[in-house]
């Protein structure tokens, strides 16, 4: 897969290098929308700083909407620096299979991330369902 990811990257570098492509509209925009978002990421970052301080009694979840708020910006800066690799490695399907169980309280899941059924719940799901 890295085979792969290095070839995708050397394939863009040839089209970037491409003398008809400076004039290509898209291509422009994606160049302002780097510039815009590199001029302002640190402004966000020190508003999202500031307000996190003067609300310091806020509730844990206002905290937390800061806190992912602050991950967002700093992960859409990521995305756009040339120096920071790819991510090759997917994530595991059963991370993502699984994660709506998680919402589920009367269900467990094991360290496997796979369910955990006793023979009494399934009794009282099937009395349940009679």
């Amino acid at each position: 897969m890295g085979e792969a990811v290095n070839f995708g990257r050397r394939w863009l570098q040839l089209q970037e290098s491409r003398p008809e492509r400076e004039n290509d509209f898209s291509q422009k925009q994606a160049k302002q929308l780097k510039q815009d978002l590199s001029n302002r990421h640190i402004t966000i970052l020190e508003e999202l700083n500031n307000l996190a301080g003067e609300i310091s009694s806020a509730s844990g979840l206002v905290k937390a909407g800061i806190s992912c708020c602050q991950r967002a910006v700093t992960d859409i800066q990521t995305l756009f620096a040339p120096s920071v690799p790819l991510p090759i490695k997917e994530a595991a399907p059963k991370h993502l299979l699984y994660a709506d169980l998680l919402r589920i309280p009367a269900l467990s899941l094991n360290t496997n991330w796979e369910l955990e059924i006793n023979e009494n719940s399934i009794i009282k799901g099937n009395q349940k369902s009679n």
